[in-house]
């Protein structure tokens, strides 16, 4: 008989990272922080209690990091791959606001006026991001990866990726809060539709995974 349970992805955002406040690090490989790395490995543990049968990864260190605690613990064997990354600033990778408004006057300001479509110098915008992250939903929707799915990746992309999930318009993104090492859970049935079942779980939360 044929199996009519839905495709279940679970869109986990990697843990805290060694940042200073401020700064658009989008692709730049940063660091976790002590609390990231303790933040993915207890998240690690809850996704194997989930019995997923495949992992796809950000090849980005910080969300990779959570993929390979998850394997190192019994887990599957990750997929990465550079379309799950966070967005691309181009040029103004690595720079504060207050740097990139030094050098392009009124561009932050523009960027937020129209946060979909506004690219940065040499960089993306929001359906740049979403065209290549929507590659992996489909993929994951074929059954490629199996029938349980964890991705581990950022906390732009994982909007974006609900965003369009659940016919929420881009520019909405920021309406979805997403903790580091959060779960968003999304349900893909047959016909192609996309149910949210539960949004912003993190490990320490009170409400609990399901």
């Amino acid at each position: 008989m044929k199996d009519r349970s839905p495709v279940t992805v679970y869109l986990i955002r990697h843990g805290e990272v060694d940042v200073r406040a401020g700064v658009l690090y989008g692709q730049m490989d940063v660091p976790l922080s002590e609390r990231g790395r303790e933040q993915s490995i207890r998240a690690a543990r809850k996704v194997l209690e989930l019995g997923v049968d495949g992992v796809v990864s950000s090849d980005l260190s910080r969300a990779g990091h959570m993929a390979r605690q998850i394997e190192r613990l019994g887990g599957p064997r990750p997929v990465f791959t550079e379309r799950l990354r966070e967005v691309d600033f181009g040029r103004w990778t690595g720079l504060s606001r207050e740097q990139i408004e030094a050098s392009w006057p009124g561009a932050m300001e523009a960027r937020y006026a129209d946060l979909v479509h506004y690219r940065p110098p040499g960089g993306e915008n929001l359906m740049d991001m979403l065209e290549r992250g929507w590659q992996v939903m489909e993929e994951i929707r074929s059954g490629l990866y199996g029938r349980k799915v964890a991705v581990t990746a950022h906390g732009g992309i994982i909007r974006v990726l609900t965003c369009r999930a659940i016919g929420l318009g881009l520019d909405k993104l920021f309406n979805i809060e997403l903790d580091y090492a959060c779960m968003n859970r999304l349900d893909i049935w047959e016909d192609g539709i996309f149910v949210l079942k539960f949004a912003n779980l993190a490990p320490w939360s009170p409400d609990g995974w399901a």
